[in-house]
């Protein structure tokens, strides 16, 4: 009999919280995305000037440090190179990324340079860069000799 009462109750229960659970409407809500897609970019930034001082033949200049931007949309390769009319003086140009590596003469060095994590923001990466006139003999001396150099950027 109590097993009896007991499942009678346990019906009613179960019967009232179904009629409550079916009385519920539906709910829903929606919402609007949006975004702006832009174009993939590429772009860097360098100084405009780095001055090595003075330096002679046999000589290595001091660490001129030189940060590159990525302030484009994509990683990139930047490969320095000298302009058409430059001094042979500035072949002997010498990189290195990491203080431990060997130098790299300019036209046998470049770096990877990834792009930031959040559009508009940029990537900066640090080069070493010297003039490197240990094994040079016969340099012509003057004052003030400047050359251009481009920083290409390239899509990896």
């Amino acid at each position: 009999m109590k097993a009896n009462i007991l499942y009678g109750i346990c019906t009613i229960v179960l019967l009232f919280g179904m009629s409550n659970v079916l009385a519920l409407d539906n709910v829903s809500n929606s919402m609007t995305v949006r975004v702006n897609v832009i174009e993939s970019s590429i772009g860097i930034s360098v100084p405009d000037l780095i001055e090595f001082g003075d330096v002679a033949s046999g000589y290595i200049t001091e660490r001129q440090d030189l940060d590159i931007n990525n302030s484009g949309t994509v990683d990139i390769n930047v490969v320095p190179e000298l302009a058409a009319d430059s001094a042979d003086l500035f072949q002997h140009i010498s990189f290195r990324s990491v203080l431990a590596d060997p130098l790299y003469e300019i036209g046998n060095f470049s770096i990877e340079i990834l792009k930031a994590n959040s559009v508009g923001d940029i990537r900066t990466e640090r080069i070493y860069m010297y003039l490197d006139l240990t094994n040079v003999l016969d340099v012509e001396s003057g004052e003030n000799i400047e050359s251009d150099i481009v920083f290409w950027a390239l899509p990896l």
